[in-house]
């Protein structure tokens, strides 16, 4: 019977069940068999589930539950209580994924998962209270590829494997290959308490990164996890030995960015630290710098604060290259969005004339200002640049000529 469909909540399938009832009100327990196949929803297809049932007024027990994905198993058994109050039946249910292929996480969760190619299995038992069960059991995650949405490029060469202790579950191996570096660390989930506390470190070397005209290389990293599963916090330390950035066309207008994760909140904060060797570049500027600054937010908006310094460079005006003298730029918000300030200071020499150019204001909009020595004004300047020559006559040149005596 098809008693699954659903059209406004994009629901289909077929159910078929056999059992029995028993019992007089309220003792009834039913004992039977379910079965759900091609069972959609929003677009993607579970091809089987089934059951074997006991139903009574202190909950239920499964022997087993079988979760038929495309290409993998969910086997479930054991008992989970209905009942509340003081003294409620514990929930005792094991929980078997079968040997097999990743395919499952970009199928049914692509808004998770850009690439999964690897294999995962795992034992699990939940037992204990309903509300905080202890975990027992271990499992193993190996994935040659896995790519999470909004990652410019996937991890390789994923391994993380799991055990199980006194409601702990203890991560490790946890290591995967990014870019030409390494990502390793380890963790722990502790169940004891509620929800899972989370603690976790994981330090990254050699790490190469590219987005949206951002270039970084041989970049080092130390992240720290704290908080619960479904409310984390996330320190880091992040060093950029060598890298670039096209300042202006790249950088996103606004501070707001909705991040498709499943949590209830997100506390991360990340302090960069650029030594040197870091260009920044668009159509005016070119220019090695060396700064700190933070990048922190959470699920709804992101904010970058510090700057860098200009350790050398050129500004590029009127078709002509200044020497940057000092410049430095500043991470800020302006009405929720991002717009950093700009300070440059520059020269050149055209026909004896030493011509600074100073740059200051925002991204967004900065006011270039031209001033010479032997002074001149901005309109012959202007032509200078533009035409080669100004309307004032240049600088008179006074010769000086030595005669030694009795010459």
């Amino acid at each position: 019977v098809n008693i699954l469909n659903k059209p406004d909540l994009a629901i289909d399938g077929t159910v078929s069940t056999d059992g029995t009832i028993a019992g007089i009100y309220p003792d009834i327990s039913l004992n039977g068999d379910l079965k759900v196949e091609n069972l959609s929803y929003l677009g993607k297809i579970i091809p089987e589930i089934s059951a074997k049932l006991h139903l009574d007024q202190f909950g239920g027990k499964i022997n087993p539950l079988v979760l038929s994905l495309t290409e993998n198993k969910i086997i479930m058994n054991g008992f989970f209580p209905f009942q509340k109050g003081e003294k409620p039946r514990e929930l005792d249910i094991t929980i078997n994924i079968a040997s097999g292929p990743l395919d499952a996480l970009t199928y049914y969760l692509p808004q998770y998962f850009s690439k999964a190619v690897g294999n995962i299995q795992a034992d699990l038992r939940l037992f204990g209270n309903p509300t905080a069960p202890i975990i027992s059991g271990d499992g193993r995650f190996d994935a040659s590829e896995l790519g999470f949405q909004g990652m410019p490029q996937p991890l390789r060469k994923v391994e993380l494997g799991f055990t199980t202790k006194d409601g702990v579950v203890f991560f490790s191996p946890a290591k995967a290959l990014f870019g030409k570096g390494l990502l390793q660390g380890d963790g722990a989930l502790n169940f004891r308490d509620g929800i899972g506390s989370l603690t976790a470190q994981i330090s990254g070397e050699n790490l190469d990164f590219s987005m949206s005209g951002l270039e970084l290389h041989k970049a080092r990293a130390s992240l720290n996890a704290s908080g619960n599963l479904y409310n984390p916090v996330i320190r880091g330390k992040i060093i950029i030995p060598q890298g670039k950035f096209l300042l202006a066309e790249n950088l996103p207008s606004t501070s707001r960015s909705t991040m498709n994760l499943p949590l209830k909140s997100l506390d991360y904060a990340f302090d960069i630290e650029i030594p040197r060797n870091f260009w920044l570049k668009n159509s005016f500027i070119n220019a090695e710098m060396k700064g700190k600054m933070t990048l922190s937010g959470d699920l709804q908006a992101f904010h970058l604060s510090g700057g860098f310094q200009t350790l050398r460079g050129w500004l590029f005006f009127q078709r002509h290259k200044f020497i940057i003298d000092t410049g430095e730029v500043k991470f800020g918000e302006h009405d929720g969005k991002i717009d950093p300030s700009i300070r440059f200071k520059s020269v050149t020499r055209l026909q004896n004339i030493q011509v600074f150019l100073t740059l200051q204001g925002t991204m967004s909009s900065f006011t270039p200002k031209l001033y010479s020595s032997p002074p001149m004004n901005e309109g012959d300047l202007i032509s200078l640049l533009t035409l080669g020559m100004s309307k004032q006559p240049p600088p008179e040149v006074v010769a000086l000529r030595f005669t030694p005596r009795g010459g």
